[in-house]
């Protein structure tokens, strides 16, 4: 494991368990302890768990981060800083 000075930068997709429809990207220098957040919040219900769809480690992730919610402004539900969930059609 890597010290705080070590750390690594990483850039996720996390879903809902129920809201499969709904994903939210974001970035952390922690992924454990992101989805620990993720998965303590208050929400639908205990059972929306948050799970990792992606996740990777990078040397500019604000960077990606910003180039991603850039690339998709129409996917965006809600817009303030912290709650950038998108709306994805599987098919």
């Amino acid at each position: 494991m890597k010290s705080n000075q070590e750390a690594g930068e990483y850039i996720y997709i996390v879903q809902a368990l129920l809201e499969p429809s709904k994903c939210k990207i974001g970035k952390t220098n922690d992924l454990e302890r992101r989805l620990k957040e993720y998965n303590n919040m208050t929400g639908k219900s205990k059972e929306n768990i948050y799970r990792y769809l992606f996740a990777c480690e990078v040397k500019n992730m604000t960077q990606l981060e910003n180039a991603v919610k850039e690339s998709f402004p129409v996917l965006r539900e809600e817009k303030k800083q912290g709650n950038l969930f998108f709306q994805f059609r599987f098919v």
